[in-house]
């Protein structure tokens, strides 16, 4: 009976291993701590990625090519959290290369970057109050994709991470680009041109001129 037992119990530990190993990856997205793509959840902060941008290499991001996550943060703990301290803790960038692990450099932010993000990203964040910010890398190479890769807390445990294809950001941002220039070209028709103003002006002058009269 008792060889039965531990034959059976054997068996348990044997299935239980297994299920545990195919089914890693989803019970990581369902973990009390987790990183699903979009959103990180550990102890101390929840960060939820909002938007991933592309900018292009210009004078006002430092002549390097950059990709910008935009992100909202709360702090979960009485703890001394910021915005960037509590990304950094969580996340860095990657691009594959010959010789080493790839990792990014934070960049500067771009120049459409809002007073209040600049104004909120390294004040201390309350017990249970939530911050908008954002940060940015600076890439590599426009061709390779980029892996955010999410740990525990800084040099913790790995809980996951998410590929971007930048091809796709840089069609969307310069998708966006095209738009933004489509809007002011329009904005720049369709003012009343100066000589129609002189002629209103002039108009309004001689109807209150006859109505005197």
């Amino acid at each position: 009976m008792m060889s039965l037992s531990l034959s059976l119990a054997a068996c348990g530990i044997s299935n239980v291993s297994k299920s545990s190993s195919n089914s890693q990856t989803t019970k990581k997205s369902h973990s009390q701590y987790y990183f699903d793509g979009k959103t990180v959840n550990i102890h101390d902060v929840k960060i939820h990625i909002d938007k991933v941008k592309f900018y292009q290499a210009s004078e006002y991001t430092g002549n390097k090519s950059l990709i910008c996550f935009d992100y909202t943060i709360t702090n979960k703990t009485d703890k001394d959290i910021n915005a960037i301290d509590g990304w950094q803790s969580v996340f860095n960038a990657y691009q594959d290369n010959k010789n080493t692990e790839g990792k990014l450099e934070v960049g500067a932010l771009p120049p459409d970057t809002s007073d209040q993000v600049l104004h909120d990203q390294d004040q201390t964040i309350k017990k249970n109050g939530t911050v908008k910010c954002r940060v940015a890398y600076e890439l590599d190479s426009t061709s390779k994709p980029v892996v955010l890769k999410a740990t525990q807390g800084v040099d913790g445990k790995f809980i996951g991470k998410k590929t971007y294809k930048l091809s796709k950001l840089i069609k969307n941002s310069q998708s966006n680009l095209s738009s933004e220039r489509d809007q002011a070209a329009s904005k720049t028709s369709s003012p009343t041109s100066a000589s129609n103003i002189a002629q209103n002006a002039k108009h309004a002058s001689n109807t209150s001129n006859g109505n005197n009269g």
